[in-house]
């Protein structure tokens, strides 16, 4: 197995203003004042301790994700890339994102951010409609979706913007706007979700009448053509971006590489010697600063079994409309592209999967039945 040079780094920060209806992410509401000084000492600690995935790896991408990290002061992520610079490799280039609620963020906190070194930011609008948006939980107002867009398109030259489909009492119609008036802003890319009910949700508890699977399908069908139509390239299941404005944080976990999570409930994943070790800090978080201090923010950690590679693999890499090149696979698992050859023969004979080029993709047909796909790999 090829140990990759480039590492991703994901931190995560867990506090919200309320949790979303729909939201199975590790979030917390904010009951008092969030202790920023503090998780900042915590973060730096926690890195220090991982220190080893880091040794002669390069960071290339670097992503504030939550949770609502807009929660946080921008001197917050000054003083964290601070720290990182002096005491890690860095690429001078590195992506650097910050997820963004619109409810949380605005003028002079997007420009502090900006002045911090984010040099991407995500706006996390969901719908541009008022009456979806209290359907859904969501804290901020429509005008408040447009007011953080302008704002952030004015300063950053890189922009996503979120947004979800298949609400509760959404129409094409209604979709239709959201599409239209996020295109006005002209963000760089667009990540478009499919809203679904999670375990441990309030969604879960109470649930919502959905559109039809028929409905949810033509979203998905406009989506497409309403992203190609505006320029946008579809190169993941749910991503759209403009030429060249491609996620390098999403696009190296769907390429199966390696990252390192810090900070409550994040995930790692990294590439030794050995194989492929997957590990996840404690979620609440008090309990993970504790931990973290005593030298133990690791809850769990396995080794990924040789068995299981090939569909942790795929079940990244078929994400991608154009797939990955086959030596990817031989690279990212230390398997050969023989030890699955029989079960990529069947869906390409099924007409599942595309097969020419040196490269594994998903046929169209393939990614309306992914997870049908995925289940030939366990």
């Amino acid at each position: 197995m090829q140990i990759p040079e480039h590492i991703s780094l994901y931190v995560h920060i867990p506090w919200c203003e309320k949790k979303c209806l729909y939201c199975d992410f590790n979030s917390h509401e904010i009951r008092e004042s969030i202790p920023e000084e503090n998780y900042l000492d915590v973060l730096l600690r926690d890195l220090s301790e991982n220190r080893k995935y880091l040794i002669d790896r390069k960071i290339m991408t670097v992503f504030f994700g939550g949770g609502t990290p807009s929660t946080m002061s921008s001197n917050f992520y000054t003083k964290f890339l601070t720290q990182l610079r002096n005491n890690y490799d860095v690429d001078g280039s590195a992506e650097i994102t910050l997820e963004a609620n619109p409810g949380t963020s605005d003028e002079e906190k997007l420009e502090g951010y900006f002045d911090a070194g984010i040099n991407r930011i995500s706006i996390g609008v969901q719908t541009i409609n008022d009456r979806l948006l209290a359907v859904i939980g969501r804290v901020h107002s429509a005008d408040q979706a447009y007011s953080s867009l302008e704002t952030a398109r004015s300063l950053f030259a890189n922009m996503n913007v979120d947004l979800m489909f298949a609400l509760p009492g959404q129409t094409l119609e209604m979709l239709g706007d959201d599409l239209r008036a996020v295109a006005a802003i002209r963000p760089d890319h667009l990540s478009i979700y499919h809203l679904t009910v999670e375990p441990n949700t309030w969604f879960a508890k109470h649930p919502p009448q959905l559109p039809s699977d028929d409905l949810a399908f033509e979203m998905q069908e406009h989506i497409g053509d309403f992203a190609q139509k505006h320029g946008y390239l579809g190169y993941e299941v749910s991503a759209f971006c403009s030429p060249s404005k491609q996620s390098k944080h999403n696009l190296n976990y769907w390429e199966f590489g390696d990252y390192l999570g810090v900070g409550a409930g994040a995930h790692s994943k990294i590439s030794d010697s050995e194989g492929v070790i997957r590990f996840a800090k404690y979620k609440q978080p008090k309990h993970y600063m504790d931990k973290v201090m005593n030298h133990s923010g690791i809850q769990s950690q396995h080794r990924v079994d040789v068995e299981s590679l090939p569909f942790e693999f795929f079940m990244n890499a078929l994400r991608l409309i154009d797939g990955v090149p086959t030596t990817l696979f031989e690279e990212r698992t230390g398997l050969s592209i023989g030890a699955v050859n029989s079960k990529i023969d069947h869906l390409v004979s099924v007409g599942l999967l595309d097969m020419s080029e040196n490269r594994i993709r998903t046929t169209r047909e393939g990614m309306n039945f992914l997870n049908d796909v995925l289940q030939q790999f366990l």
